[in-house]
């Protein structure tokens, strides 16, 4: 029996499905644990998006692993009842995660490719969208199939006003999103931006230095972030944010002449940014 937490938002979620999707694959017995999402206000479980039926820990494990309860810690400690609690140390992908065969308990986010790659036509047939889609979202992704569309994400929210975020992942300089729209206009012709953000007055003061028409897509609110993910995605190309929310609307792009760009700078912490370097995908471009 293998356990994967999950933990975070839509695109952690996903990397913690598909890393949990390999052990399925191969036979395992997986359930997901989802006891961050009890009573939680600030966070919920979002894979629900799409068409899949997730394998949920039965509710005594939950006990087992988390009461505080005398007897429950002392079944705990019963050799058939007993997992082995494995902690992602660091972010780079480590095979060794792979070789544990049973009773095992997954903390991480496993935030690489390289975890599911042998199965990634099932995490794109898994990962298919399964809510109803604003009208207003039709439109936008009947603009995306039918234009030369790129989609930009700007990621700040959190990663500009909270000092730990800030320090951790920081947010992507102006700088970046010039070369990046430099590099898609050199290599396309007449193509059309989709900017997606979470700090649209920042967009709006800034992109207009750099970008002299784009669309800027709104109307997306929290709730229903997802429905940029489904845009994201279905556009043709992609300059994406250092999220992982953006990584995974880079990756369901399904266009074969896709051109991706992602930055060097993906975390502001210089030792996570050499330990997820293997994150992006060899085909994509890194500026």
């Amino acid at each position: 029996m293998i356990v994967v937490r999950l933990s975070g938002g839509l695109g952690n979620q996903m990397f913690q499905y598909a890393f949990a999707k390999s052990f399925q694959m191969k036979g395992r017995k997986v359930y997901l644990d989802l006891s961050e999402y009890k009573n939680n206000l600030n966070r919920k479980y979002s894979l629900d998006v799409f068409g899949i039926t997730i394998r949920e820990l039965p509710k005594p494990f939950y006990k087992l692993f988390y009461s505080r309860n005398f007897f429950w810690f002392l079944f705990s400690k019963l050799q058939p009842l007993k997992f082995l609690l494995v902690e992602e140390d660091k972010l780079s992908y480590d095979e060794k995660y792979l070789l544990f065969n049973n009773r095992t308990r997954f903390f991480g986010y496993f935030q690489n490719e390289k975890y599911f790659k042998s199965f990634h036509n099932y995490i794109r047939e898994d990962f298919q969208f399964n809510g109803e889609i604003f009208s207003r979202n039709t439109s936008y992704r009947n603009r995306m199939i039918s234009e030369e569309s790129v989609a930009i994400h700007v990621r700040r929210g959190d990663f500009a006003v909270n000092p730990v975020a800030n320090r951790v992942h920081g947010v992507l300089s102006i700088r970046y999103y010039e070369e990046a729209i430099e590099k898609m206009n050199e290599a396309l012709d007449h193509p059309s931006y989709f900017v997606f953000t979470d700090d649209k007055e920042w967009v709006k003061n800034t992109f207009s230095k750099i970008l002299l028409v784009y669309t800027l897509v709104e109307g997306n609110d929290e709730a229903n972030s997802w429905q940029d993910l489904y845009l994201m995605s279905a556009c043709k190309h992609n300059i994406m944010a250092n999220s992982s929310f953006s990584w995974w609307a880079s990756w369901l792009n399904n266009n074969d002449k896709k051109i991706v760009i992602a930055p060097k700078s993906y975390c502001a912490d210089p030792k996570m940014n050499l330990e997820i370097e293997d994150l992006i995908p060899r085909e994509w471009i890194r500026i």
